[in-house]
């Protein structure tokens, strides 16, 4: 029982460390207008669970791209191809902000 729990801290550990490297990356991208403040991350304990990392960031009043997606998929309704080409438009100019200003290259872009 006790190497499993040291084996828990060890990755716990590990994980808080990377979780750090991500949020000082985060606070220094925060001047395009295509990209959702990051302000801090925290962890609670959740009995039988462990612990559970969330990141808190700014609002945005319509919600996510993967929410946006689901909502269409559950009324069979499509996006008009205008809406499509401007959220590319608007992707393609935070990924190259990222990599020509900011030197970062995204390695998991996901619509959420």
């Amino acid at each position: 029982m006790k190497i499993f729990k040291n084996v828990n801290l060890t990755l716990n550990l590990k994980l808080k460390r990377e979780l750090d490297q991500q949020a000082s990356m985060l606070r220094q991208i925060d001047t395009h207008a295509n990209i959702i403040k990051f302000f801090d991350y925290f962890s609670l304990y959740v009995p039988n669970v462990g612990h559970m990392f969330y990141f808190v960031s700014e609002y945005h009043q319509n919600g996510s791209l993967d929410m946006l997606l689901a909502e269409r998929q559950f009324t069979s309704e499509s996006f008009e191809v205008d809406r499509i080409v401007k959220w590319m438009n608007d992707l393609l100019d935070v990924i190259q902000y990222l990599h020509v200003t900011k030197g970062i290259i995204h390695r998991d872009i996901t619509p959420g």
